[in-house]
């Protein structure tokens, strides 16, 4: 497996992608929002896992959004 098809990241590294916490990051794995892998007792994200959820959670510009992607009239 190349590194240019699967990146993995320490959940350091993905809180200091994000600008959070640690255990935000672990209450994100735990709840099942963010997929991880475990390699023994290591976790994991995938790299393409974690644009998935990102792009997943970017709001719509524009008046009137209610955050689900739906308007709310006026």
């Amino acid at each position: 497996m190349s590194q240019g098809n699967t990146q993995l990241l320490t959940v350091e590294q993905v809180a200091e992608y994000c600008q959070l916490s640690q255990s935000t990051i672990y209450h994100w794995l735990c709840d099942g929002k963010l997929k991880h892998v475990k390699l023994g007792t290591a976790v994991r994200i995938r790299r393409q896992d974690l644009d998935r959820f990102v792009l997943q959670r970017v709001q719509p510009k524009g008046n009137g959004s209610n955050g689900s992607g739906e308007t709310t009239a006026a």
